[in-house]
């Protein structure tokens, strides 16, 4: 019987859970987030870990760095769940050892084929024979444990010879698995911004503000900043950023700033209208929602201004209506909203410039802080660092910062 153990936050998932692994075949636990998953790590003893990426309390990063690093458990398989794919699957496999993903949505015959592959690929499955085990085994069979004499002298050598030969077709093999899809989609990616470069009518190199606000006020479509290493996307309509993304994460990035700052477990969606109105459903107010998405926007424009030989360009085309945000960013209103975006950075950055510094509790109380800077306020306990606190954050690092400083600057926090 496969022991599974699933960490993951969303009722939708652990009854999706239940319905595929509810067969004689499968034990399965649920655990509601990180700790309680490392709590039945111990207890339960899984063949495999499902786990979910964005979760409360502890993410899938920190949860696979406390079980690999302070558990010692760095052959226990874990297959990532995640709506970033690749994104953030690869990285995870570069970090952790015997990880693998897979991407939402999903087929139920997908997961379970999926948790076959990860159990064969790091021991041959529960109560099997260790990949060493195996090769040892293979070895032996060969006559290739034993040295005395001629005859298995010269086994060896064409066993090298064999080996040589299967070590080069197995790079091959995963050079032709791993590294010419990623090449592909890499010259497929140049090809499509360079030919929207070069059809283009308005277009141009090192993009800026003025620029910008130029293209807004005469254009709608969707501006494309790019460089060979990273691409941005700001959708206009009527003069105004109605959206904006980077990469191919048209939702993903807002979506989980959201649900930081309002410590809520968002339902995934696949576009900014379907997002609002959950955001707004659950009783958050315009004025969250504005204030949270002038910070991605600004820190977006920031960014792709800063990107190193950047060109971009322009695509007259109509803006989907679910990409459509409130009228909360003018071109009018743009050099004062990224001006005010830069000072509070450097301000911010003045004294959170470095992330080992430790910031402690001014003997006084959350009162009067909003949700999210209370939880911030929360993990500065004279203990943590700038940088363990980040961690609790996905990868919406300048906002806590900022949050950060800004108690530090109105005297909630010292350090």
């Amino acid at each position: 019987m496969i022991k599974i153990l699933a960490v993951d936050d969303s009722p939708t998932m652990h009854r999706l859970f239940k319905m595929i692994f509810s067969t004689d075949e499968y034990e399965l636990k649920l655990a509601d987030n990180g700790e309680e998953g490392l709590r039945l790590v111990k207890e339960f003893s899984p063949d495999l870990i499902l786990l979910d990426f964005i979760m409360p309390k502890m993410n899938g990063f920190q949860f696979c760095k406390v079980l690999r690093e302070d558990y010692g458990l760095k052959e226990l398989p874990v297959l990532l769940i995640t709506s970033k794919a690749e994104d953030v699957g690869d990285k995870f496999i570069e970090k952790f050892k015997c990880i693998d993903y897979i991407a939402k949505p999903f087929q139920p015959d997908e997961l379970v084929e999926k948790v076959n592959q990860v159990l064969n690929k790091c021991d041959n499955g529960p109560g099997g024979e260790s990949e060493i085990d195996a090769l040892l085994d293979i070895e032996d069979k060969k006559g290739l444990a034993s040295y005395g004499d001629e005859e298995n002298s010269q086994k060896n050598e064409k066993s090298e010879t064999y080996t040589s030969v299967s070590v080069v077709e197995e790079i091959i093999a995963k050079v032709e698995k791993d590294v010419l899809p990623t090449l592909r989609k890499s010259i497929e990616k140049y090809l499509k911004f360079e030919t929207g470069y070069m059809i283009s009518d308005i277009k141009g190199e090192s993009i800026t503000i003025d620029k910008i606000t130029d293209i807004m006020s005469k254009f709608d479509g969707e501006l494309t900043v790019f460089n060979n290493e990273c691409d941005y996307h700001f959708l206009i309509s009527g003069g105004y950023i109605t959206y904006c993304y980077k990469g191919d994460n048209r939702i993903e990035d807002l979506f989980e700033l959201l649900q930081d700052i309002t410590g809520t477990c968002l339902l995934e969606v696949d576009d900014f209208v379907s997002l609002y109105s959950q955001i707004r459903s659950l009783g958050f107010e315009d004025s969250l929602l504005k204030r949270c998405f002038i910070f991605y926007v600004a820190n977006m424009l920031v960014e792709a201004i800063e990107l190193k030989d950047n060109r971009y360009y322009v695509d007259l085309v109509e803006v989907s209506e679910a990409f459509k945000s409130k009228n909360w960013i003018s071109y009018e209103d743009l050099n004062k909203m990224i001006s005010d975006f830069k000072e509070e950075r450097i301000e911010i950055n003045k004294v959170v410039f470095d992330e080992g510094l430790v910031p402690m509790k001014n003997d006084s109380s959350a009162d009067g802080l909003k949700s999210f800077e209370s939880r911030v306020f929360e993990l500065c306990d004279g203990k943590r660092c700038v940088r363990d606190i980040l961690r609790f954050f996905g990868s919406n690092r300048q906002y806590v910062k900022n949050t950060i400083g800004t108690l530090i600057l109105t005297g909630y926090l010292k350090i």
